[in-house]
């Protein structure tokens, strides 16, 4: 779960050139036409604007993914940059499979550990942003991806807390309060009428990208996301517990020692390494 810097640096424009013109085809798009139209002229508009994109025996598939590896067992790296006054902490887990009976479970359970990291922020005022996205594919890959920048001392803390947060939920002991406050920010988030409309095509396509019918999916989230339980969450964070990747990008003089208190072994990666493969644009 590691990035192949060798194999990203074979790679050459031809080789882009070639997989975009294999993959961005019409097979793989989705189309989200928004306005006051009806369904005659909206065809019409769609049929004037792609009629000369058509589709090739050639195209590839974007949904052909490789059959899902086990996963890897706990990997923390420590990215070394002592003059870091944050510490940059990027998290990545694989999740079960999302199916149409699912789905909510899996919203649900990317709300619940959003909130364990907004908890830092409130309690305690170590972190003031986050970014949080789960994503899901048709075959069955799925994975958590979280960032957020962390006051170096309370770093570990944040690390541990998380970490506590997703061994309990994948036990289907979630605390039920957490659960709850979950449930209820996604349902307030999914409602039809609170979406904008960059988050209403992007939800869309998301379904479309699963295989699901997208409005009647929409439409039926409510009583899905009521009816999931810890169990449920814990279908979906069970392939995460004791996988996670870590990287905290930060000074490690204030890192490691915190991480070995805690028990937990990390990989220590030089700073002048990290900048070389920034330089060279394959850094993570």
């Amino acid at each position: 779960m590691r990035y192949d810097f060798d194999a990203l640096a074979r790679l050459s424009d031809a080789d882009v050139t070639a997989w975009a013109a294999r993959s961005l085809a019409p097979q793989n798009a989705t189309l989200v036409v928004v306005g006051a139209l009806d369904v005659g002229e909206a065809e019409r508009l769609v049929r004037e604007r792609f009629h000369d994109w058509p589709a090739r025996a050639s195209d590839a598939s974007l949904y052909g993914l490789p059959s899902i590896p086990p996963p890897p067992p706990r990997d923390i790296v420590i990215f070394d940059r002592p003059a870091f006054s944050q510490t940059s902490v990027h998290l990545l887990c694989p999740l079960g499979p999302v199916t149409a009976t699912d789905l909510a479970a899996q919203y649900v359970t990317r709300r619940y550990v959003q909130n364990l990291w907004r908890s830092l922020r409130y309690g305690s005022g170590a972190t003031d942003s986050l970014d949080v996205h789960s994503y899901a594919y048709r075959g069955g890959a799925a994975f958590l991806a979280l960032e957020s920048p962390v006051q170096n001392d309370q770093a570990v803390v944040a690390v541990r807390t998380t970490l506590i947060g997703i061994g309990l939920a994948a036990q289907a002991r979630a605390p039920l309060s957490a659960l709850q406050l979950a449930k209820w920010d996604v349902a307030r988030a999914t409602r039809i009428d609170n979406l904008e409309l960059d988050d209403m095509v992007a939800t869309l396509a998301q379904l479309e990208r699963l295989g699901l019918p997208p409005l009647a999916t929409l439409r039926a989230l409510p009583a899905k996301i009521s009816a999931v339980s810890a169990a449920d969450v814990a279908g979906i964070l069970g392939p995460c517990a004791g996988h996670e990747v870590l990287g905290l990008v930060g000074p490690a003089a204030v890192l490691a020692p915190a991480l070995a208190a805690e028990g937990l072994a990390a990989t220590l990666l030089a700073g002048e390494l990290l900048h070389d493969r920034e330089s060279s644009g394959l850094a993570p």
